[in-house]
């Protein structure tokens, strides 16, 4: 018996070995330069943008990368939301000027969101949200128990709505939001409100469903500079996801509320060797990061960067 005992703990720690996915996914596809990323349970796989090539492409645990959608009016794709209910791809589409297929038509002026069915790739929705003429960028979606869609724009201080049957408009604008560089940024659905990140200060704003005009900042702590991606866990606990644009230290930044988000405090703070990270998304209970490397694609005219990656956090 005392023989028995030893194998099975063996046996046991090699079978939590094999079912605990991997720490690091290093994925070689040159200037891809993806922002957004997605887990998809049901086929098991990452799913990513690209800023420079508009592509969504798979990424599978050995670092695999195929493509999976390709569109000629995906000049830059940016965020990525999986709604797994509705087995649906929501991509944010914009032009910042750093894509292969930008132009003039579009360039910092497209706000446009596609939509694809997960098990076939083809195309449900296709439309510039974009209402008047100035500076507009697409950037990240949520969707809400009722199927609705709010997607923010970075240059423009508006959060737009696409129902269940594809009506879109705006559902928030206010001027007070506008920003000169990169403003709204990460949203999330949380109850009966959004939780959306504004970049430039550093703030999380709480967006009521039913109001969205009496909105109101989270109180947090300190501020969270160059705010990204958001990141919902089961539990409630939000991932902040800095990117450290602005020269602040990026990070991934986990926060907890007792008081249904009017205040909100950072109970964990995790730094890793990324460069540039952008956002997250959730797999098997685990978040995972995706290091972009996108002060490389802005600030170089012909980068060169051969591989990204995708970290797990604990």
């Amino acid at each position: 018996m005392s023989r028995t005992i030893p194998a099975l703990i063996v046996l046991l720690f090699i079978g939590l070995a094999a079912c605990t996915p991997p720490e690091k996914i290093t994925f070689s596809e040159e200037n891809l330069f993806p922002e957004g990323i997605a887990y998809d349970a049901k086929r098991g796989h990452f799913l990513v943008s690209s800023l420079r090539r508009g592509d969504i492409g798979q990424v599978n645990d050995a670092g695999d990368y195929e493509v999976f959608i390709t569109d000629d009016r995906l000049v830059s794709a940016i965020g990525l939301h999986l709604d797994a209910q509705r087995d649906r791809l929501i991509v944010m589409v914009s032009d910042p000027g750093v894509s292969v297929k930008t132009d003039p038509e579009t360039q910092r002026k497209l706000a446009a969101v596609a939509i694809y069915s997960l098990e076939s790739g083809q195309e449900l929705f296709f439309e510039n949200l974009a209402s008047e003429d100035g500076y507009h960028f697409a950037n990240d979606a949520t969707v809400d128990s009722a199927g609705n869609i709010y997607v923010t724009d970075s240059f423009s201080p508006v959060i737009y709505r696409i129902t269940p049957d594809y009506q879109f408009s705006e559902f928030l604008r206010d001027e007070d939001l506008a920003a000169e560089g990169f403003g709204l940024n990460g949203i999330a659905f949380v109850g009966g409100h959004l939780i959306v990140a504004r970049s430039d200060v550093g703030q999380l704003l709480r967006v009521p469903l039913d109001n969205p005009a009496d909105y109101t900042t989270v109180a947090l702590e300190s501020e969270l500079r160059d705010a990204d991606g958001l990141v919902l866990m089961s539990d409630g606990r939000l991932i902040v996801i800095t990117n450290g644009s602005s020269g602040a230290e990026s990070g991934a930044h986990v926060l907890r509320s007792t008081d249904d988000w009017q205040s909100a405090r950072i109970v964990r703070t995790i730094e890793r060797d990324w460069e540039f990270p952008t956002t997250g998304t959730i797999r098997e209970g685990h978040v995972y990061v995706l290091s972009a490397r996108l002060n490389q694609l802005f600030g170089s005219e012909n980068p060169s960067v051969p591989s990204f990656d995708i970290f797990r956090i604990n």
